[in-house]
């Protein structure tokens, strides 16, 4: 056998594995354990409700989280499942010039979560099916503008809120690829 045969006969090895191996996308429209539609279809039935805060500074913060998970959702006419978000968003000054003057800020965000099923009247059991915490930072620099301050405070508060919604849709799309429908839920 020449080596060039050998090279394709490992190739078309090498790409059959995966289909043996029990891969599937996670948001691929199938009948699976979540129901009907799969991950997809379960994601697509979340109502995301307001988000709590601490601190009435943190407001946009929560606004902006929830606008970020519901591009990423939708608004379902009859949801089936219920996200409460409480949030927090801590500034520190991580630059500052031997005069004492903040130059840069570096902003972490939390966000504790919880889903649960709902049933036709929209009444949430007490025990979630999951619940959790998703993190993120961002940085950004103060200069001379007052406005330019704000808008760069807005563009890491916005940057933020965009990563904690990536990382909880994954995570849902996740517990819906794999978790069973659950028992009691009526749809």
């Amino acid at each position: 056998m020449s080596w060039s045969r050998r090279q394709a006969l490992v190739l078309l090895a090498g790409a059959l594995v995966p289909a043996g191996c029990g891969f599937r996308p996670m948001l691929a429209d199938r009948a699976g354990p979540a129901g009907r539609g799969g991950a997809s279809g379960a994601l697509a039935g979340i109502y995301v409700h307001s988000v709590t805060y601490s601190k009435e500074e943190d407001a946009r913060f929560g606004q902006e989280i929830r606008n970020a998970l519901i591009d990423r959702l939708g608004l379902p006419d009859q949801p089936t499942y219920g996200l409460t978000l409480a949030g927090s968003l801590i500034r520190r000054s991580s630059g500052i010039t031997k005069d004492d003057r903040t130059t840069r800020y570096t902003m972490s965000a939390s966000i504790t979560f919880q889903l649960r099923a709902l049933d036709r009247a929209g009444v949430q059991p007490p025990k979630p099916l999951l619940a959790g915490t998703e993190t993120s930072w961002a940085a950004y620099d103060v200069i001379g503008s007052p406005f330019a301050n704000e808008m760069n405070e807005r563009d890491a508060v916005s940057r933020t809120a965009e990563q904690i919604a990536d990382q909880l849709y994954t995570r849902l799309g996740a517990y819906f690829s794999q978790a069973p429908a659950p028992a009691g839920r009526v749809l």
